[in-house]
């Protein structure tokens, strides 16, 4: 071999080296396109699943947020109707009381007449109340003096009691006395 073969067998070595070197990085780096793309489907079938999910979910309280706004507007009419209702009654009642303000100013010229009547009232029943209270403790004195009185007879109760004890006692010792002579 000569030398300029022997150059183009290294010189093609090496070259074979730095494609090796090449197609193995590449190959190390490369990118499986397949499971990829597998995997970015799965990543957005489930993203789309979540989005469903979060949409229903959206959607249900979208017709929660509706129903709850009818009945709101149900509550609002019927709070009108009872409005004009509660004005009607209050023209009403102002007209009530306009009467019922005559009625009071005559009740309370009624109410003086009575008041002086009770005053007069009030002397006698205070009169009446102070002869009470005097009967009342003439009452409680002869209560007092009964129940002294009933004392002294449970008292000479039980004196005639144990005298009749005694007087039966002397007369057995009299016929013990007298059987003994």
């Amino acid at each position: 071999m000569n030398t300029f073969t022997k150059v183009l067998v290294v010189l093609i070595l090496l070259a074979s080296g730095v494609s090796l070197g090449v197609v193995t990085t590449l190959y190390a780096h490369r990118i499986d396109y397949k499971t990829a793309l597998k995997n970015e489907q799965t990543a957005r079938k489930a993203e789309v699943a979540s989005k469903d999910k979060d949409i229903q979910n959206l959607q249900t309280e979208l017709a929660l947020r509706e129903s709850q706004a009818s009945a709101l507007r149900q509550t609002a009419e019927k709070l009108r109707t009872d409005l004009s209702g509660a004005e009607t009654s209050a023209k009403d009642w102002q007209e009530k009381y306009g009467t019922m303000m005559t009625e009071l100013s005559k009740l309370t010229e009624q109410y003086k007449a009575i008041a002086s009547q009770i005053g007069a009232k009030d002397t006698v029943i205070q009169e009446l109340t102070t002869n009470l209270q005097s009967a009342r403790e003439d009452l409680a004195a002869a209560a007092s003096a009964k129940d002294s009185a009933e004392q002294h007879a449970l008292d000479l109760q039980a004196r005639l009691a144990q005298a009749e004890k005694n007087l039966i006692e002397l007369e057995k010792a009299y016929v013990i006395a007298v059987k003994g002579q």
